[in-house]
């Protein structure tokens, strides 16, 4: 089975460096640092929806950024002191912060649809290529047509597949319990604590049996790092 992998980014908005909060930490002394600090925080947290759980690896959360991010803790701590004081970031519970600004500007793709990404662009410049050509525009015309339908097939293709493998992840659970046991690995493997399992797993099951497209790729990509694992433990 293929590994579906998943990338993230995070979406600059052109008015960031407009937002007054922005610039007063520019402004501070050694406040060029404080932003590049402030966004690789931010960046810390693309894959978990803004949040961030402090682990404990040091005695306090600026420490331990420290050793994630590569920035010198007091620059940290003046950051997350700022950045605290405006409500730019949440302590939502104990030890887990949410810097909510970051939801809104969270990017991401399955390999999947990269690849239906850069199957449209390598389509895009052939049509530009057909239209460079000074044959009759009927020829034009149905150089255009073949080479969407092609397009088409292709994109169709690619999302049978993941439809099909993620069926075929749906089918190897031979029965309730081994499904429940999965769906609390699953639960234990997210960044964000959930303090009523039952009750979440519940809510995935429903968003299984709705075919949720979110829910099941989110779900399918920690099955295929599973089996990843149990193929590296047999070849080890």
């Amino acid at each position: 089975m293929s590994i579906n992998k998943k990338y993230y980014w995070m979406k600059m908005f052109d008015t960031f460096f407009q937002d007054p909060r922005v610039k007063k930490l520019k402004k501070l002394p050694g406040g060029d640092t404080y932003i590049v600090v402030m966004l690789k925080m931010m960046l810390q947290t693309i894959k978990t929806n803004g949040m961030y759980e402090f682990e404990g690896l040091e005695n306090t959360l600026a420490q331990e950024l420290e050793l994630k991010l590569d920035e010198d803790e007091k620059a940290i701590q003046v950051v997350l002191d700022y950045m605290s004081s405006y409500k730019m970031i949440l302590e939502i519970e104990k030890n887990q912060f949410q810097i909510p600004q970051v939801q809104k500007m969270i990017g991401s793709e399955t390999a999947a649809a990269e690849r239906k990404r850069n199957q449209r662009k390598r389509e895009t410049q052939k049509l530009l290529k057909c239209d460079n050509v000074t044959h009759l525009s009927q020829e034009v015309t149905k150089c255009h047509t073949e080479l969407e339908k092609e397009l088409e097939l292709e994109i169709d293709f690619i999302e049978r597949e993941e439809n099909k493998e993620i069926q075929e992840m749906l089918n190897s659970f031979k029965s309730e319990l081994e499904i429940d046991e999965f769906l609390s690995d699953y639960i234990s493997s997210l960044a964000t604590k959930i303090n009523c399992v039952d009750s979440f797993k519940h809510k995935l099951r429903t968003q299984i049996k709705n075919k949720d497209e979110s829910t099941l790729k989110n779900i399918f990509s920690f099955y295929q790092k599973n089996e990843l694992q149990k193929l590296q433990k047999k070849g080890a």
